[in-house]
């Protein structure tokens, strides 16, 4: 190739690897069971996903092994409805942080899921 010829070549698109979806999902106190997402898996390009981690958070109240057994259900719910929504379990991985992560003063935003995604 010439050189005109490589000036005039376009940069390909950026490809996207990796997005992190905080608070995926919001809990009640003391509640692993969740009625909706706070973000659409249709926006999130989930079937070019190699790798999904689930993390787990609650709020202070409680003890750190309450919490940190309560943050694994809480992710464990959330993996079980991307399973039951066509994702591939062996891409899916749940950790908790218990109350070790906390991103505000207010309970109640930090009783939730958050998502680390890794793409093709």
């Amino acid at each position: 190739k010439t050189l005109d010829d490589i000036k005039t070549l376009k940069n390909p698109e950026p490809v996207q690897t990796y997005k992190e979806v905080n608070s995926f999902v919001n809990f009640a106190y003391d509640k692993y069971d969740f009625k909706a997402t706070n973000t659409q898996l249709s926006t999130l390009n989930m079937s070019k996903a190699t790798k999904v981690e689930i993390e787990g958070h609650t709020d202070s109240k409680g003890t750190d092994e309450y919490n940190f057994a309560l943050g694994l259900k809480r992710a464990n719910s959330v993996k079980a409805y991307l399973i039951k929504n066509n994702i591939s379990k062996n891409i899916v991985s749940v950790k908790s942080f218990g109350e070790a992560a906390p991103i505000s003063n207010v309970d109640a935003s930090n009783r939730r899921v958050d998502l680390k995604i890794t793409y093709k």
